[in-house]
């Protein structure tokens, strides 16, 4: 899925929102910044000292979790588990926890991302560009703990 070190993105509302989204089939887990949450007035919970590297492989303070949170993708609502860091670049990266769920297709040679819910097919136009990687990127595997 990684189309040669290109970034996936797509248009997702949130609160009838438009918000940027990276799909990333490289990250287990769906990750939204700050900034979005605040801007947006969304509900967060309280978590514990977890951690979490970034995009930008800058190791992030994990500030709260968002469980179930509702997204409207091809004008239909699905839930979704959000860990809500401060960051600036990357608003919404949907991980492999959201592809898995909703039985992900990305169609490059279509430009669309395929996805399932309540047993009908749905569709999202998606495009790709050079992935930017930070000075700090080594390729190195990492773990998250997102046990409480």
């Amino acid at each position: 899925m990684d189309q040669g070190g290109s970034a996936v993105q797509t248009i997702i509302q949130v609160k009838s929102h438009p918000v940027k989204a990276i799909i990333d089939s490289k990250a287990s887990v769906s990750i939204i910044i700050l900034p979005i949450v605040k801007q947006l007035r969304l509900v967060i919970s309280l978590t514990d000292s977890s951690s979490i590297i970034a995009i930008d492989q800058i190791k992030k303070k994990v500030i709260s979790f968002m469980k179930e949170a509702p997204l409207i993708i091809a004008d239909t609502r699905v839930l979704i588990n959000l860990i809500i860091i401060d960051a600036f670049r990357a608003a919404l990266l949907i991980g492999t926890d959201w592809l898995r769920r909703y039985s992900v297709d990305l169609l490059f040679s279509k430009r669309k991302l395929v996805f399932e819910n309540k047993e009908q097919k749905l569709s999202i136009p998606i495009k790709y560009n050079q992935l930017i990687r930070s000075s700090n990127y080594k390729l190195e595997k990492y773990e998250v703990n997102t046990a409480k």
